[in-house]
């Protein structure tokens, strides 16, 4: 599976890559929102793993444009904000959606899911 992590946090997206050392997944990764879209259609992107609050663009428009590019793309929304609103927007939009700090447990056995 090709997965690509994208936040804009560099230390959070090492966090996030230790999830799938050993999974026989093909990763890619980001610290930036235009470069993850340019990602998404050069390598067919099956799962795109996504802060959402960014500078450049939060994850919600990063998801909607990596659809136009491949309809079929999972998406998990990784997110420090917990408030109402935005809470709503990535449980509508997202596959799944993870809360920071990450629940080890939780994290690794959707990892662990798609990586099978």
């Amino acid at each position: 599976m090709k997965v690509l992590i994208l936040d804009d946090n560099l230390l959070d997206l090492m966090v996030l890559e230790k999830y799938f050392e050993g999974t026989g997944c093909e990763l890619f990764a980001t610290t930036k929102a235009k470069e993850a879209i340019a990602l998404i259609e050069r390598h067919q992107i099956e799962l795109l793993v996504s802060d959402f609050d960014m500078p450049e663009m939060n994850g919600l428009m990063v998801l909607k444009q990596g659809k136009t590019l491949n309809a079929s793309l999972v998406a998990w929304c990784v997110t420090a904000s917990v408030d109402h609103q935005t809470m709503a927007l990535c449980v509508d939009a997202f596959d799944e959606v993870f809360t920071k700090p990450l629940q080890y447990g939780v994290f690794a056995q959707a990892v662990t899911g798609i990586a099978g």
